[in-house]
């Protein structure tokens, strides 16, 4: 198995160094212990796109879900028409502990990333082997890609909301599930 080292947080890097005092944000504050002013903007920008990048790496590609702790805001709401009954954090938790039991080599691909203002946009690309349950689907040993966007927001240096748009229906059709919700429909 692969050892991966261990991810710090993405903030950290932004509070040390000679010209820490220059990066005074909002997002960088509670964990910097550093006022915020307007004119570091784009600095609060760059630390919600490192917190995006953090994010998957971490959680979606280590599995680390603690991760999800500390970079998600408590009230965190969660907008996904494939998997609406994921609403908060610790859902989240739930589901991808479910996916990484169904796809246990799952990876997460940046490949772009967009941010403003609150906003930062992920367009990325989803790999892994079917090779567990997944809810009731047996095993099917097929590799899955999915492509998609989410776009989160950030309050105060954490996620506050996510919307995602995938085609959840790809990976039921490349994990030969359709067949059998066919049946079970006769």
């Amino acid at each position: 198995m692969r050892q991966t080292a261990a991810l710090r947080h993405p903030l950290a890097a932004l509070c040390t160094g000679k010209d820490a005092m220059e990066r005074n944000t909002t997002a960088m504050a509670p964990m910097c212990n550093v006022s915020t002013d307007k004119e570091a903007f784009p600095m609060y920008v760059e630390a919600n796109r490192a917190i995006a990048r953090y994010v998957a790496e971490a959680v979606w590609n280590q599995g680390r879900l603690e991760v999800i702790d500390e970079v998600f805001a408590p009230g965190f709401i969660n907008h996904d028409p494939s998997a609406h009954q994921v609403r908060n954090a610790k859902a989240l938790k739930r589901w991808i502990e479910r996916l990484r039991t169904a796809f246990p080599d799952m990876r997460m691909t940046i490949e772009d990333l967009i941010a403003e203002r609150d906003r930062v946009a992920v367009r990325w690309s989803w790999t892994g082997t079917h090779t567990g349950f997944y809810g009731s689907i047996p095993p099917s040993y097929n590799a899955v890609t999915l492509y998609g966007v989410t776009i989160e927001r950030f309050v105060e240096g954490k996620i506050a909301e996510a919307w995602w748009s995938y085609d959840g229906s790809a990976m039921l059709l490349q994990i030969g599930a359709f067949p059998m919700a066919m049946e079970v429909g006769r």
